[in-house]
Formats: structure tokens, C-alpha cells, sequence
């Protein structure tokens, strides 16, 4: 098993994750602000759970995959400073309660912390996966700004070394340890729908 069958194997639950009505809307330029608006200040505190599972993550790791994996923090200090600029801009807050998608997954995080390393590699570049190939496609203007990192050459090169991190974290990994990761990856692909579906219910 390895992430590209992952993602072949459960095909649905894969193109669920990274082509919801939130993204094409995205594209073609009809996302109400208001559902960008609570998107944003709900994925920042998404952010902030997701950097700690990133660390979790690190500390779990070898240290021949700590260049790959240590490449990323700049990725992350740029995306944190992109929230409170953006935020700043539109005038949000971003000290909002989390909705129930967004706690949802966070604990889904959480709960991942002391999970074998191939699990957590593998869904850290499933998430990673999944913003790199919902903007694959090009978006409307405000938002072909606001995701351009995601859609960039450089965040893209990452999450495929990402891959390979994880695909060689599997090659070594007990059958349980599959099985689990496979389990995990399919819960994973599960929250990213609730969470850009959450823009559509939390906004009339």
C-alpha cells in the first residue's frame, strides 16, 4: 500500500474531499464572501491544531525524513501570517468558537498524536494533498490570490516529497499499522468534505 493507491482505492472518498461545491465556487467566482469569510476563520484554528499534529508528526519521525519534514515549517509560519493579514483585511476575528466540522477534526488530529509514524505521515500529506489538488484548477479572482500558494509549483514539489516520506514509512509498517493507516485516511478524507460543507450550513 502506498498514498497513490490510497487514493485510487477509494476514489469517491478522495474526489469528495478535493472537488466540494466550495471549491468550484471558488473557481467560477460564486462563493459568497460570507462563506469564505467563516471558512477562513474557522481553518485558522484548524491551523493551529494542525501545526501541532505537525510536530507530533516530526517527533514520531526518523531522522533521515527530518530535512523533508522540517521544510514544511516555513510553509506553516507563512500560512499562520497569510490568516491574521487576511483576517486584517476583511475585518474578521479570528478568535471565533470552533463549529462542529472544525472540532471535529481537530480532535481527529488529537486523537492521531501517538499513532505509529506511517499513519501520521500519511495523513499529513493527505492534508497537505488535498489543498495542493483541489487548486490544481484555476480559481477566480479574489480567491486565485488568496489560494495561490496552494496552487504553486513549490507547495506542490513539497507535498510530493511529502509522499515519499510516507510511501517509504509504509513500506516498513506492519499489516495493522496499513490497515489503520487506510482507516485513518478514509476518516481524514471524511472531514475535509464536512469542512468545506460547513461554509455552506454556517452561512444563510
Amino acid at each position: 500500500m502506498n498514498c497513490q493507491q490510497l487514493t485510487v482505492t477509494h476514489k469517491q472518498a478522495w474526489h469528495s474531499a478535493t472537488n466540494h461545491p466550495f471549491l468550484l465556487d471558488c473557481r467560477s467566482g460564486n462563493l459568497k464572501p460570507a462563506q469564505f469569510n467563516r471558512w477562513l476563520e474557522q481553518d485558522y484554528l484548524f491551523g493551529i491544531e494542525f501545526t501541532r499534529f505537525f510536530a507530533a508528526t516530526l517527533q514520531a519521525a526518523p531522522p533521515n525524513h527530518f530535512d523533508i519534514l522540517l521544510s514544511g515549517l516555513t510553509g506553516i509560519k507563512a500560512e499562520l501570517c497569510w490568516f491574521h493579514t487576511t483576517a486584517k483585511e476583511r475585518n474578521l476575528s479570528l478568535h471565533n468558537e470552533l463549529l462542529p466540522a472544525c472540532e471535529e477534526y481537530c480532535r481527529f488530529l488529537i486523537a492521531l498524536s501517538h499513532r505509529p509514524y506511517p499513519v501520521l505521515a500519511t495523513i499529513l500529506w493527505g492534508i497537505e494533498n488535498t489543498y495542493s489538488v483541489a487548486c490544481r484548477e484555476p480559481m477566480a479572482s479574489p480567491y486565485d490570490q488568496l489560494f495561490a500558494y496552494c496552487a504553486s509549483d513549490t507547495f506542490k514539489d513539497y507535498v510530493h516529497q511529502l509522499e515519499q516520506v510516507a510511501d517509504e514509512a509504509l513500506t516498513s509498517a506492519t499489516e495493522d499499522t496499513r490497515s489503520e493507516t487506510e482507516a485513518e485516511f478514509l476518516t481524514m478524507c471524511r472531514h475535509e468534505k464536512a469542512f468545506w460543507q460547513m461554509s455552506y450550513e454556517a452561512v444563510t
